[in-house]
């Protein structure tokens, strides 16, 4: 129990008031910082050049432009990796979704893939509101099984079609 004790004070600090945090001028203000470093960043990166468009202003470079990460990493990669970075990026998110349209057909597979690409998903808009990109590995880490995963669905669903 003390255990116990010592998590619940990790993540519930004394001088953080949750009531405040959840409260709706605090969640505005915290949308509203982060629209205006999405700008920040965008801004920067049409300024930058047609270099700096295909390949980014640099990893990390948020930092030096506004002190802090977008919390998105679609504008992230765009303005940090470029036109390429994004590209594979999506190329990356792609390789788990698209699978699972060609799938969808195999009605006996369909609610385990569709519970894997639900929390794909979930995972894909959190880190649009939340995330970086360095600190996606949940989202990457997860990718990387769901791939396999419904590569051998759809294999075992060929076979139980082919008997």
């Amino acid at each position: 129990f003390l255990f116990l004790g010592d998590i619940l004070g990790v993540l519930f600090p004394e001088n953080q008031n949750l009531i405040d945090r959840w409260a709706g001028e605090e969640i505005s203000r915290g949308g509203n910082e982060r629209l205006h470093v999405q700008t920040l960043m965008l801004n920067e990166l049409a300024d930058a050049g047609v270099s700096s468009l295909i390949f980014g202003l640099g990893a990390s470079s948020s930092f030096s432009v506004a002190g802090i990460y977008p919390h998105n990493i679609f504008v992230e990669a765009l303005t940090e990796l470029g036109v390429v970075g994004t590209a594979v990026l999506i190329f990356f998110l792609s390789k788990v979704l698209l699978p699972f349209i060609r799938l969808n057909s195999s009605v006996s597979w369909r609610g385990t893939g569709s519970l894997l690409v639900s929390f794909v998903a979930y995972l894909i808009l959190v880190s649009m509101k939340q995330g970086n990109i360095y600190g996606a590995t949940l989202l990457f880490g997860f990718c990387l099984v769901v791939n396999p995963v419904l590569s051998d669905i759809k294999k075992e669903s060929a076979r139980l079609r082919n008997r």
